[in-house]
């Protein structure tokens, strides 16, 4: 568990779309975006019908012919229509409407920096029009992405000073696209493409996890053939996961994780199956909550006990039993308690704080104990700083008109015997 899941908002979305249809859509394209509604599909003439020849690790890397290079002035003065031998080059495709695309671009101007005198060349591929690209050029790089060494206090950098590292261009007629990303069967961007010293494609991949691979192919340590066994053994793992999926054999699916992970000699797969298993093992989790809550409950137990996890994903797991008893799901004493305990084990003694206790409040009125939620939701709202006081005064208030109706629903028959009598006199 020591890689557990860090990105709570996909963990949580398995309660809106259920598990197996998450994880289906999660293990097609994680991290990736693809094209958005708006923008026309492209449509095959019956001539270009047929599929081109798999481009694939081991295909020697197509010529590239792009139209537009945005930084004419940097470090890359001319452009690049063929591979020098001995040259590294990692031919990225992006778009300004993709998030993980804006996200992947300062670490790209890092590793071209990085490796700025050892014939590194890193290209990423548009297929917009200048004309939509600019005005991208000329927004603010959020905070948490500056790249390099960006003193504190400094201006801004734009999207324009940051892709000026490398090489940014735009290839509006798509041929460029079409040669790697259609031939390598790639559909989610962005996905770049690293050719070797040879002109052929070492690897393919989303551009975060290009650090180990460029390293390797730059220092001539990459081992082709070791990487492609291990992307088969990988790849046919993935089939039997999506096949559990599918079926909604969650535990069956897991069971696949791990013993991949037991199994394999690459690292680089390892780890990626291991940034997997969390979500896999959400989802059986949440098989529970529906079908199984004792074994729910003492998953939960044993993963608040682990030290090693955070307890914003403590937090996080238990929130997931709430939003279920939301959606209807009977949530029993077992699971309630359970998750309960599982943010008290993690709460401070001394020094409670709001969110906690909040989280705490809802699970006990899932179990219809609205006194102790009452109690708890008032400690919440006085801990909670400004933002969040007035969406847990707004529950406190919920917490005691339901208490109120309950009290009035309860003390009904006894209000309505006097009634009754008089009518049974006058009858007489």
């Amino acid at each position: 568990m020591r890689r557990f899941a860090t990105r709570l908002a996909l963990l949580a979305l398995l309660v809106v779309l259920g598990d197996s249809a998450f994880l289906s859509a999660f293990l097609c394209a994680a991290e990736t975006s693809t094209a958005p509604e708006a923008e026309a599909p492209v449509v095959d003439t019956p001539a270009a019908s047929s599929e081109p020849e798999l481009l694939t690790i081991g295909s020697v890397a197509p010529a590239i012919d792009i139209e537009h290079w945005f930084h004419e002035e940097g470090a890359e003065a001319e452009p690049i229509t063929s591979f020098e031998p001995g040259h590294v080059y990692v031919v990225e495709f992006w778009a300004t409407w993709c998030p993980p695309c804006r996200s992947s671009m300062p670490h790209l101007a890092r590793l071209q920096t990085k490796y700025a005198d050892q014939q590194v060349h890193i290209i990423s591929v548009g297929d917009e029009e200048v004309a939509t690209i600019e005005p991208f050029l000329e927004t603010e790089v959020p905070l948490d992405e500056v790249p390099l060494d960006n003193d504190e206090g400094a201006e801004p950098l734009t999207y324009r000073q940051v892709t000026a590292q490398y090489q940014l261009t735009t290839d509006p007629d798509g041929s460029v696209k079409e040669d790697y990303m259609r031939a390598a069967r790639q559909r989610g961007i962005p996905t770049s493409f690293l050719v070797g010293k040879d002109g052929h494609i070492e690897w393919i991949g989303h551009p975060m996890e290009l650090d180990g691979p460029l390293d390797n192919v730059v220092n001539d340590t990459w081992d082709r053939a070791a990487y492609l066994e291990a992307k088969k053994e990988f790849d046919a793992m993935m089939q039997k996961l999506h096949g559990s999926v599918q079926s909604g054999d969650m535990e069956g699916a897991l069971k696949q994780v791990d013993d991949f992970i037991s199994a394999t000699s690459s690292k680089d797969y390892q780890e990626q199956a291991m940034e997997m298993r969390p979500k896999v093992q959400g989802a059986v989790y949440q098989g529970w909550i529906r079908s199984d809550q004792v074994k729910a409950a003492d998953w939960l137990a044993k993963v608040a006990a682990d030290e090693q996890v955070a307890s914003e994903e403590i937090h996080a797991l238990a929130w997931i039993v709430v939003q279920h008893g939301q959606h209807g799901i009977p949530i029993g004493q077992p699971l309630g308690e359970a998750a309960i305990e599982a943010i008290r084990y993690r709460m401070e003694a001394n020094s409670p704080d709001a969110n906690s206790l909040d989280s705490i409040a809802h699970l006990l009125r899932l179990q219809g104990d609205l006194d102790r939620a009452i109690e708890v939701q008032e400690q919440a709202v006085e801990l909670a700083d400004r933002q969040g006081k007035r969406p847990m005064a707004r529950f406190l208030s919920r917490l005691k008109k339901e208490q109120a109706t309950m009290a009035a629903d309860a003390a009904e028959p006894d209000a309505a015997e006097p009634t009754a009598e008089p009518t049974n006199d006058a009858a007489e």
